[in-house]
């Protein structure tokens, strides 16, 4: 919602601004960044190669450190493809506040364990856990205020037309 509020209101910008120094401004923008649209890193080598064995796997976890929990350590192999059962049953997904887990349609406490702080919950072997990402109160609040921005916005280029 807010890169959605924040494109519109850039979008209104053409209105105040002259649209000549818009294209100047644009095209000066893309000549001083045009280092940035260039590969960093340029191999001679074939989709096959690209999408398989050492490549595919670095491909795959070369930006988890961006995305990844603070509280928990990198992973240094990819997921299961199983969930681990022990005294509790950890998922193979990172715990973020927000996780619920339900057994008969009843909660259950969700908790982060191990060392890269996954999902874990604590419930009978042969019961049917079911997990799902909900808002939490901040998230909530957060899709409110761009919801009001975005229609305090359309409201305000309404009244300007």
């Amino acid at each position: 919602m807010a890169t959605l509020f924040l494109s519109l209101s850039a979008g209104a910008i053409v209105k105040f601004i002259p649209r000549i120094i818009l294209s100047v401004l644009l095209c000066l923008l893309l000549l001083l960044n045009s280092g940035v649209f260039r590969p960093d890193i340029w191999r001679n080598i074939t989709d096959t190669e690209q999408f398989s064995g050492k490549l595919w796997d670095e491909q795959r976890s070369s930006a988890l450190s961006d995305f990844w929990p603070k509280s928990a350590m990198l992973p240094n192999s990819f997921a299961p493809l199983v969930p681990e059962v022990l005294l509790n049953t950890r998922y193979p997904i990172a715990y973020f506040p927000g996780w619920v887990a339900r057994v008969d349609g009843k909660k259950i406490d969700v908790f982060p364990s191990g060392p890269l702080g996954l999902v874990t919950v604590r419930a009978p072997q042969d019961k049917n856990v079911v997990l799902s990402f909900e808002d939490t109160p901040v998230r909530k609040i957060g899709n409110i205020v761009s919801l009001v921005a975005l229609l305090g916005l359309i409201v305000w280029i309404w009244k300007k037309s």
